[in-house]
């Protein structure tokens, strides 16, 4: 269901929330707000990139997915579900090689705009995944998306004004 596929979209602010240091009586009230946002969002955002993706993988397209840290985790476990659970062609561009190379001889920041641009074709779809929506490797990545005519749904959810943001069509 397009509800569990999106829960990924506030695990890491739900990460944060649990790793702040717990205040007495009330340890889980900023996880109950997270889940609570979350129950009464629409679902507008989730059937948009559902059908952005059914109408990838029916045109031959694939999906990419991006991210750093525990994003990246996600991004990998995202691509893997894709590909088993939805038969859609799908790929995750944070392999360790791939990145440390990339980062040594170019730099951080151009990761996975390197990748993007190698792998990416106009109608496939790119999933960015940033908890705070800043990170520049993934913003310059999905800048990069959207000028080859990918799609671009981000997933970020420290701040709802965040550069990644902007940039998505499906936020």
């Amino acid at each position: 269901s397009s509800r569990v596929r999106c829960l990924a979209s506030v695990f890491s602010e739900i990460s944060s929330e649990i790793s702040r240091p717990l205040i007495a009586n009330r340890p889980f009230a900023g996880l109950i707000n997270i889940l609570s946002r979350f129950r009464d969002a629409d679902d507008f955002d989730f059937k948009k990139a559902e059908t952005f993706v059914r109408e990838a993988k029916s045109q031959g397209n694939k999906v990419i997915f991006i991210g750093n840290g525990g994003s990246a985790a996600i991004a990998s476990h995202m691509a893997a579900d894709y590909q088993k659970s939805g038969r859609v062609p799908a790929m995750c561009l944070t392999e360790a090689s791939a990145i440390t190379s990339l980062s040594n001889d170019l730099s951080y920041e151009k990761v996975f705009t390197e990748q993007i641009h190698f792998h990416g074709k106009p109608g496939d779809i790119l999933f960015a995944i940033s908890s705070s929506g800043q990170s520049q490797n993934i913003v310059h990545a999905a800048i990069l998306a959207a000028a080859k005519h990918m799609t671009v749904i981000t997933l970020s959810g420290f701040k709802e004004q965040n550069p990644l943001r902007a940039i998505g069509e499906v936020n």
